[in-house]
């Protein structure tokens, strides 16, 4: 109980700090507009990476879908986790009606398991198109925790993305940005970094400040707000069937809790 209390104490001093070192860091709407479909592999992606973005379009108003591509059933907890997701969702504010749950033979919870990009794509491309979705967001393809199934996501993104490009469907596809193990954990050491070494801009000409805004803006960062973090924890606690000691910490500690960063697909590339 103490040790509950004390991590929850310190996990809200935490924050409050990092948020004084991110207060440079803007929710940035530019790359996000109308209705937007966010694409996962799991129950519980939804609030392990996609917190802050899903909770920021919310704040904006913006219709707010999910597709998620299995139930989750590696362990045979299928039905239970379909429940969980349900659950949380409702916490991020999302109505059971617009979250959608596939079971797909092809499309089975594994790290082992090879998802087709093409079935992916159309899937989302059904979806997208049933819903009028002017925003497609989902993995990169390094998947964030590098995850086989979140990897496959982003495969089938890219390619359904390429056909809306040359298609010349006007649907902005968006990934989630992976970065590497230490800011992933501890992103506040990057927030550190930036605010100690942001005097430095004063020295640059006007115009090379107005670039380094201009990249900062093309980057999409969405940063959390105390109450989106406190939100999301709360989501996280719907999701019982995965609730294991390391997810404690990944909630304290993990970036996508508090910060996402999202780019654009590159369909050709």
């Amino acid at each position: 109980m103490w040790l509950l209390l004390l991590a929850g104490l310190g996990g809200w001093l935490l924050f409050r700090l990092f948020n004084e070192l991110l207060i440079h860091y803007k929710a940035v709407p530019v790359l996000l507009r109308g209705t937007v479909l966010f694409v996962t592999a799991h129950p519980d992606d939804e609030v392990m990476f996609f917190a802050p973005s899903i909770l920021h379009c919310k704040r904006a108003g913006f219709p707010v879908h999910l597709l998620c591509l299995s139930t989750g059933n590696a362990e045979g907890k299928g039905e239970e986790r379909t429940k969980e997701l349900h659950r949380a969702g409702k916490v991020l504010g999302l109505a059971p009606e617009n979250i959608l749950v596939i079971d797909h033979p092809a499309l089975q919870d594994g790290m082992n398991t090879v998802w087709p990009p093409s079935t992916i794509a159309g899937l989302v491309d059904v979806t997208a198109t049933k819903l009028e979705a002017d925003t497609v967001i989902s993995f990169d393809s390094k998947g964030v925790s590098g995850h086989a199934n979140h990897r496959a996501c982003a495969a089938g993104l890219k390619l359904v993305a390429a056909r809306w490009q040359r298609e010349k469907i006007s649907r902005r596809a968006l990934q989630l940005e992976s970065v590497g193990l230490l800011r992933k954990y501890t992103f506040f050491l990057e927030s550190l970094l930036l605010l100690i070494l942001s005097p430095l801009a004063a020295w640059r000409s006007q115009e090379q400040a107005q670039g380094q805004q201009k990249s900062l803006a093309s980057q999409g960062l969405v940063r959390a707000t105390f109450r989106d973090v406190l939100t999301a924890w709360q989501s996280l606690l719907q999701h019982r069937s995965q609730l294991m000691w390391f997810r404690y910490l990944y909630a304290l500690f993990s970036r996508n809790v508090f910060l996402n960063t999202l780019v654009e697909v590159q369909p050709s590339s």
